[in-house]
């Protein structure tokens, strides 16, 4: 009997009244959410700020706030926001308060807020109207962006600098490019008169040496156009297109083709050659490439150009990779990041002509196209310049 008993009480506690056991569960789980809820209030590091939508009293401040203002929690907490003046220009205006309650919504990028000791800071203020047990809550946030505000203004500042200075270095450029022409063209057009007019009475050691003075006028006119097509590169904006970088290219090749018919080049396109890009500036570029490929194997037999294109894993992450290889001169790989850099040449004027700006006039495009460029060589076996573009 008494065995019997115990159990049909021990049903009625787990079956009979499963309203309550509910009951319980969804108390202890509003118990969870309120504690988690106030972990985050406390620990937030924005500051918090609770209304009561109709007296505009506030309810509760979160630790961040008291210490981002310097107020006690007493001087915040049951005052109304009518009574907190470093709010007067926020939500403490009336008319401002109404549209609150109307918008559910406002939002503000950039507002001051004086702390207790009279410091200027800036605000992002951000509140929202919200419904709790039958009542209008609302909850303003509040972050401190005076940090961010500092940093903004001195990036402001350091790009209207720079804005300055391009423009003065842009003046600086043209008009040094115009006076350094100015001397240079008269020093070859000096030269070529003696040579003209005196050429039955100049010996051959002088004929020599008139002949080198106008080689290196030619020489400065033709570093001072690279000097300034390297400055205008990087500051000139671009016009972006799909372009096919192989018809840019037998351009290029019927050109050198041209200038040295007796040459035997053979010349191969690979893969898919459409890029996205400025047409201009990738002109510039494949003509340097292609063009500084034909100079460095002008001594080897059976030259060999190559501009491909292939997409995969590269050493930047998956892309699209064009490169233009060649047979010729090559170059140490202990010099393979020196190939970029202006006037730096790894091989000698008179082994092979040049400004020693070609590839630097490279680099600057595939960089203001959001790119990489690398390279791969090795001595007498020739030379592959790797570049992405964005």
């Amino acid at each position: 009997m008494n065995t019997k008993s115990k159990k049909r009480g021990a049903g009625r506690n787990t079956e009979a009244f499963p309203g309550k056991a509910r009951e319980e569960e969804v108390q202890e789980a509003m118990r969870i959410s309120e504690l988690r809820y106030r972990r985050l209030f406390e620990t937030a590091k924005d500051g918090i700020l609770i209304l009561d939508a109709e007296s505009g009293q506030i309810d509760d401040v979160n630790p961040f706030l008291v210490n981002l203002l310097g107020y006690s929690y007493d001087q915040f907490i049951h005052k109304t926001i009518w009574d907190i003046g470093f709010f007067k220009d926020i939500i403490a205006n009336r008319d401002n308060f109404e549209e609150l309650k109307a918008k559910k919504y406002i939002r503000y990028e950039d507002l001051p807020l004086e702390t207790a000791d009279g410091r200027k800071i800036d605000v992002e203020f951000v509140s929202n109207v919200y419904q709790e047990n039958n009542r209008s809550i609302i909850q303003c946030n509040i972050r401190n962006i005076t940090d961010r505000k500092k940093i903004e203004e001195a990036l402001a500042r350091h790009a209207l600098a720079l804005t300055i200075a391009n423009e003065s270095l842009d003046a600086f450029a043209h008009s040094v490019a115009h006076d350094l022409r100015n001397p240079i063209t008269v020093i070859k057009g000096l030269s070529d008169t003696i040579n003209r007019l005196y050429s039955k009475s100049i010996d051959e050691r002088m004929g020599e040496l008139l002949g080198r003075i106008s080689g290196s006028a030619l020489k400065m006119n033709e570093i001072i156009d690279n000097l300034l097509m390297l400055y205008d590169i990087s500051n000139k904006s671009l016009t972006m297109a799909d372009i096919d970088l192989g018809t840019i290219a037998d351009s290029v090749i019927t050109e050198l083709r041209e200038f040295q018919p007796l040459r035997k080049v053979q010349f191969s396109k690979r893969g898919d050659l459409t890029a996205h890009g400025d047409f201009n500036l990738m002109t510039i570029m494949l003509t340097n490439l292609i063009g500084n490929a034909w100079k460095f194997t002008e001594k080897t037999d059976n030259s060999n150009l190559e501009l491909s294109a292939t997409s995969g894993k590269t050493i930047f992450g998956f892309r699209k990779t064009f490169c233009v290889k060649d047979n010729g001169a090559g170059f140490d790989m202990a010099n393979a990041e020196e190939i970029f850099k202006p006037f730096k040449r790894l091989h000698s004027e008179s082994e092979f002509k040049g400004t020693g700006l070609g590839l630097a006039i490279v680099h600057r495009i595939v960089l203001r196209h959001n790119g990489k460029i690398w390279a791969k060589g090795e001595p007498g076996k020739g030379a592959e310049i790797f570049f992405t573009l964005g």
